[in-house]
């Protein structure tokens, strides 16, 4: 890289002697009080400039240093070149300048769910309460079968346990069973009373499987369930500052990118824009 960069500096003409002075700079420039510690075509590199370097790309200091004299070689030659007002280079500066003031301003004061407003939250805490206000909750695929195919599922599925719903509805089926998923709450009126308290009694947590139960006066054809657990939720009764912080970062980045829409809004509202839609192209 530096016999690359010596290069192009010999081949440009900027000998020894020669300076290109401040205004090529690609380092930006030192703020006053900062310790100078290298000097390229006149041009210094501070300190702080380094120790940003540093942050930014994870380089040792005389690794990052390097990297900055050799950035600022390159771009006094690209300058002296006549590359500087290209126009791929000025849209490049721009696009990198809008990055950096985004981050700053707008990324800046949106980094954390945190700050979320109340206000915001609210509404979906209340879209949600069943969500935030239940008893326990299982998720289950249930086989309503006769007793020699719920055995014979159930012990497969205890010799190969499922890795997941697909993998249970398939062992199912290589035993002429149908799995039906039944998400439900323990109290639920929903289901029979019989089979949800075989099933609550049975599944506690995901990958649990519920031994044939043979439950014959619940009015199916069938007589007998086995059943294999997804999910599993405890009960929750959550108030709103509970919830709060959950809320906020389940919608976190549909807010911030809301946000973001507000924050460029209002800096258009507050310039003047013109349009000269007849100058479009065809």
């Amino acid at each position: 890289m530096r016999a690359l960069v010596c290069a192009l500096v010999l081949g440009c003409g900027a000998g020894p002697g020669r300076e290109l002075g401040p205004a090529a700079a690609w380092t930006a420039p030192a703020q006053p009080g900062d310790l100078e510690v290298a000097r390229v075509g006149g041009v210094p590199i501070s300190s702080a400039q380094l120790s940003a370097h540093k942050r930014a790309t994870g380089l040792e200091a005389r690794a990052a240093l390097d990297d900055l004299i050799e950035q600022e070689l390159l771009a006094q030659v690209a300058r002296e070149r006549g590359l500087w007002a290209a126009p791929e280079v000025r849209l490049a500066r721009a696009q990198a300048l809008v990055r950096s003031f985004v981050s700053d301003d707008f990324g800046r004061t949106t980094a954390s769910s945190d700050v979320i407003p109340e206000n915001d939250a609210r509404p979906v805490y209340d879209k949600m309460k069943d969500f935030f206000h239940h008893q326990r909750l299982l998720r289950v695929w249930n086989v309503c079968t006769d007793d020699a195919t719920a055995r014979a599922i159930y012990e497969d599925a205890r010799a190969h346990p499922p890795r997941d719903p697909e993998d249970f509805q398939a062992l199912a089926a290589r035993h002429g069973g149908n799995a039906q998923m039944i998400f439900t709450e323990e109290s639920s009126r929903a289901y029979a009373e019989d089979w949800r308290k075989a099933v609550f009694a049975a599944l506690r947590r995901p990958g649990d499987l519920m031994a044939p139960a043979r439950l014959p006066g619940l009015g199916f054809p069938c007589t007998t369930h086995v059943a294999w657990c997804e999910q599993a939720l405890a009960p929750r009764d959550d108030s709103f500052a509970q919830a709060l912080p959950e809320i906020r970062r389940r919608i976190y980045d549909d807010w911030r990118r809301k946000a973001f829409l507000s924050w460029v809004g209002r800096m258009v509202r507050a310039h003047t824009i013109e349009l000269h839609p007849e100058a479009l192209p065809k």
